[in-house]
Order: structure tokens, then C-alpha cells, then sequence
């Protein structure tokens, strides 16, 4: 990934051809399998680097909007140095309404042309987490089809799980380039396994024989392989209230609870986090 991002400045060490028109790095992989980790890695030593232009966590509960990412990455593209702050500038004399205009628009009339003052003699790097946990799709909609208009030492790393909607509109464009290995491992590799594991774990509690199989299969399908992610989530289903409720808010993404427990996925970022940084 590294010499990914700096590929645009030195294209002698690419090491596949097809990276050299790629301005997109996608990580898709399962839930808690350490991707927001990672990304919090990448953005510390390209922040380190003086590379970092933006970064985008999305948290559900903070109310992130496809707008908030604008402002971040426009906010970024202004702190580089006085001439693209200039160039933003002179964008929004000319047309004021860009102020209040879509996303879409923002990006197309802002970050496109505004980009093009950024130094060409460095890489800049963009960050997104978590795209899977935007409903809006018109975030999808910019890494799909302006993103290619960006200057080429411009790299937008992001990070999603493998959803079907997300994977159709980004799959087929080639300035996008798919990580080739999962953080995990095979998902299929120990299905097998996990499930005697949560069968086990279910039937230790006084609820799980009200799980049925239905969601038994959902929740196997959710975890994609990770026994850390399956563990966490049925020791935070034993002290719920209603742990039947709160497994199925889960698997649907709308349980405010498990985002907010401790123990949960901050849980995972933290382990994750930890490994990461002893990784030189």
C-alpha cells in the first residue's frame, strides 16, 4: 500500500502495472476484522509524513453526512498551502452558491479544479472508514465517478465491509484497486468451527434457545469468519436486556447499545490498534 501511494511520484517501483492509473485503495472485508485499525494507522504515518489531507471515521451516532465529509476535505484541501487556499477561494467569488450546494456539486466545482493547485511534487492522501455504515449513496456516487478527475498523486483510501450495493458500483471502475488479502484470512476456512463455537456459547445462555435458526444463520453470515467479533458480541448479548431484541438490532446495524458498549467494537479497534503499533 505504501508504494501505492507513493506510485504517482516514483512509478519505477510499482510492482503491478494495473496500480498505475489506480487513485483509489479499497479495503472490503468482514465486520471487526480490523479495517478502521488499519486506517487509523495509515492516517497517523501519513500524517507523520505530512501527506494527509482528510480523513473521514464515520460514526452513526455522531450524525456523519455525505456534507461533513465535504467540509473535512475541503478544510483539508485549504490548509495545504496559501495557493490552493487561494484557488477554493476564488471558486466560491465566482460562484457563491456553491456554498449551500449538494455534495455533489461542492465536489465536482470545488474539490476537482481545487486539487489541481495541490503540489505535485508529493502524494496527498484522503481517508474514508466505514462506507457500509453511510446510507446515503451519494458518497458512492463521488468515489465513482469524479474521484477519476483528481490530480494522480491524489490516493483515497477507504474502507467497507463487502456489501453487495457498494462492491457493484465500485467493483468495474478501474481507478479503483481491491486489497487482494483479507485481514482475516479465508472467511469459509472456519465457518465450521465458529458455529459449534456460537452453538455452544448459545445454548450456555437462558436465551438462546429462542434464537432461531434463521438468525442463527444471519448472525454466521455477519460475523464473515471472525471468532473475535462473534465472541464480543454474544458476551455483550449476556448482559443485555433484551438479548433476543438486541442480537437482531445488530445484525441490522441499528443497535445504539452495542455501538456505545466498551466492550464492543472499541474493544476490537483497541486489540487491533495495539497490534498495529507494534508493527515496524
Amino acid at each position: 500500500m505504501w508504494t501505492w501511494i507513493h506510485s504517482a511520484m516514483e512509478d519505477d517501483t510499482l510492482t503491478a502495472a494495473s496500480e498505475l492509473k489506480t487513485q483509489m485503495y479499497l479495503v472490503a472485508d468482514a465486520v471487526g476484522s480490523g479495517k478502521s485499525s488499519l486506517l487509523h494507522t495509515i492516517c497517523q504515518r501519513t500524517h507523520q509524513q505530512g501527506i494527509l489531507l482528510a480523513s473521514f471515521f464515520d460514526q452513526m451516532n455522531d450524525q456523519s453526512t455525505v456534507s461533513n465529509f465535504l467540509a473535512v476535505l475541503i478544510r483539508g484541501l485549504c490548509s495545504v498551502d496559501e495557493h490552493v487556499l487561494q484557488s477554493v477561494g476564488e471558486i466560491l467569488c465566482k460562484d457563491s452558491s456553491l456554498t449551500s450546494a449538494g455534495p455533489q456539486r461542492q465536489f465536482q466545482a470545488i474539490v476537482v479544479p481545487a486539487a489541481k493547485s495541490l503540489p505535485p511534487d508529493r502524494a496527498f492522501v484522503l481517508t474514508i472508514d466505514a462506507l457500509d455504515e453511510e446510507d446515503d449513496e451519494v458518497l458512492l456516487i463521488i468515489l465513482r465517478d469524479p474521484v477519476p478527475h483528481l490530480p494522480p498523486n491524489l490516493r483515497v483510501i477507504a474502507t467497507t465491509r463487502s456489501e453487495p450495493h457498494i462492491m457493484q458500483r465500485l467493483k468495474t471502475r478501474p481507478h479503483v484497486h481491491f486489497c487482494l488479502h483479507s485481514l482475516t484470512g479465508p472467511s469459509n476456512s472456519n465457518r465450521q468451527d465458529l458455529t459449534i463455537y456460537t452453538t455452544q456459547r448459545l445454548n450456555d445462555t437462558e436465551f438462546g434457545d429462542k434464537v432461531s435458526e434463521s438468525v442463527r444463520d444471519e448472525f454466521m453470515d455477519k460475523s464473515e469468519g471472525v471468532f473475535l467479533w462473534a465472541a464480543t458480541v454474544l458476551n455483550h448479548l449476556e448482559r443485555a436486556y433484551d438479548p433476543i431484541c438486541e442480537l437482531k438490532d445488530i445484525l441490522k446495524g441499528r443497535s445504539a447499545h452495542w455501538v456505545e458498549d466498551g466492550n464492543a467494537v472499541p474493544r476490537l479497534d483497541s486489540l487491533y490498534s495495539d497490534i498495529l503499533s507494534k508493527v515496524k
